[in-house]
């Protein structure tokens, strides 16, 4: 087939558009606007990658101190002892989530969201003496690529707001490990919780409460010393899907009720649920009005399960209490 010789000429110049075009996308997305390295041997510091700061609190109080919003700032590998609160839409990005370490050190936090649309990524975040990781009731927070761990209590804590996208909690491709008490510790919010393991937790791994509505999916929820997924009904909007839900010390997941008065909406579908202690799911009755043959007939109204495969489980595969 021959080529007509304008679109000969055409082609050559269409190719080089789309490579500088793409060129150009690919420097704004590595671009940042402030440098930490803790590592640095430069005497000036003002936040550029030729004279960075050397702790991520010099970032954030210059930000803070010039009223400056949707900044982001690139952590270069080391580990920075300290506790920081994240407002104005300020964003984290680590160079190596294993070697970029945000070590709280026996302070309360290590990370505080407070009022503010932010993310961040490839971070270390751990030793903190209560929660590493708080989100504050009116935050909007992305963690993806991390490691939270070893918090004394929470590895994070989502504060209850209005279950919407406006201030909706995401959590992707992230570990939480060897947390004080649950892993994860969410009131009502809106939630994404998606290919991430959580394990180790001295209580649940995964702790939802009233009202709490959102996806959790595609995760490994294991070896905590109670509940892999703990959640309350009333309220809720929940899809649990796709989950290994193993190896926990009480049940794979609990459902809570105390209400007959308002339900809500739990879809339980195509999740490995295997070699918990006790129960793969066990429906606990705290309504104290209805008996257990009722009881049964309004969880399954709810509580809708499909596809899942339960076994091995120490007690049984399900029990209504």
């Amino acid at each position: 087939m021959k080529i007509n010789k304008k679109i000969k000429t055409i082609l050559p110049a269409v190719a080089i558009i789309i490579s500088f075009s793409l060129w150009v996308q690919g420097t704004k997305a590595a671009a940042y606007n402030y440098y930490v390295d803790a590592k640095s041997t430069e005497t000036q510091e003002d936040g550029s990658s030729q004279h960075p700061w050397k702790t991520i609190s010099a970032a954030v109080a210059y930000i803070d101190s010039n009223n400056l919003k949707k900044k982001t700032i690139f952590v270069k590998k080391g580990t920075y002892n300290e506790s920081l609160t994240l407002s104005r839409n300020t964003s984290l990005f680590g160079e190596d989530k294993n070697e970029t370490v945000i070590n709280a050190d026996g302070k309360n936090n290590a990370i505080n969201f407070s009022s503010t649309k932010s993310k961040i990524k490839n971070l270390k975040v751990k030793n903190a003496e209560a929660s590493n990781i708080i989100v504050s009731k009116k935050s909007k927070v992305s963690i993806s690529d991390c490691i939270i761990e070893k918090a004394g209590n929470f590895g994070i804590e989502v504060k209850e707001s209005s279950a919407t996208d406006r201030y909706k909690f995401t959590l992707d491709d992230s570990k939480i490990l060897d947390s004080g008490s649950q892993g994860l510790y969410i009131s009502r919010r809106k939630i994404s919780v998606t290919d991430s393991e959580i394990a180790s937790s001295n209580e649940e791994g995964v702790d939802l409460h009233q009202g709490v509505k959102g996806r959790v999916v595609g995760n490994n929820i294991h070896g905590n010393k109670e509940s892999g997924i703990e959640s309350i009904l009333t309220g809720t909007n929940l899809s649990l899907r796709s989950n290994e839900i193993e190896n926990n010390h009480a049940q794979g997941i609990t459902v809570q009720i105390y209400t007959n008065k308002k339900g809500g909406k739990i879809k339980i579908t195509n999740n490995t649920i295997k070699g918990n202690s006790h129960y793969g799911i066990r429906y606990a009755n705290y309504t104290h009005k209805i008996g257990p043959k009722k009881f049964k007939i309004f969880a399954d109204k709810y509580v809708k399960k499909s596809k899942n495969k339960i076994s091995g489980n120490g007690d049984g595969d399900a029990y209504y209490q």
